[in-house]
């Protein structure tokens, strides 16, 4: 017959043993953290983004030398930004969340979330371009802006009211 000890015991175990169970558990889930998840997001300086990242311009990308240099002024062009994709991995490496396909486009441009008020879209390679918030699938997205002077940079046009890459030949 078990003492009862071992009864108490099986009933209801130890608070030291629940804490090294809850610590074990812990621990299991810090190890399996990645924060791939912060590529893209909002950051003033390389500590808000994870390893292998760089703060360029107001978001964080890969940390690889095409992807981090960049200007010292507040409002710094980002190469990669709106550059034509056809998936969601394609903008992923340069740090970019989406490739959004503008309406009847056959291609699509890679894109940040945007977020107004102050406009937090980096701006494209080429100067003063407007851009603009967009809509798609419940997201507000960064696009460049064409509605009211219908200009966009080399290499893209205008497709209801934003810029789009056009189709190679």
């Amino acid at each position: 017959m078990p003492s009862r000890d071992i009864l108490r015991f099986m009933r209801r175990p130890p608070r030291a043993l629940i804490r090294l169970g809850l610590a074990l558990m812990f621990g299991a889930l810090v190890s399996c953290f990645d924060d791939d998840f912060l590529l893209g997001a909002l950051c003033a300086r390389e500590g808000d983004c994870g390893r292998d990242q760089c703060c360029a311009g107001s978001r964080c990308r890969p940390d690889k030398a095409d992807h981090c240099e960049q200007a010292a002024e507040s409002e710094r062009p980002y190469d990669w930004a709106y550059i034509a994709c056809n998936s969601d991995a394609e903008c992923l490496t340069h740090g970019m969340p989406r490739c959004l396909v503008w309406s009847s486009a056959t291609l699509g441009f890679c894109t940040d979330l945007c977020f107004e008020d102050p406009l937090l879209c980096v701006r494209p390679t080429g100067g003063a371009i407007d851009r603009i918030c967009v809509m798609d699938d419940s997201q507000s997205l960064c696009a460049i802006a064409c509605s009211s002077n219908r200009f966009c940079p080399t290499e893209y046009t205008c497709l209801d009211g934003v810029c789009v890459p056009t189709d190679a030949p």
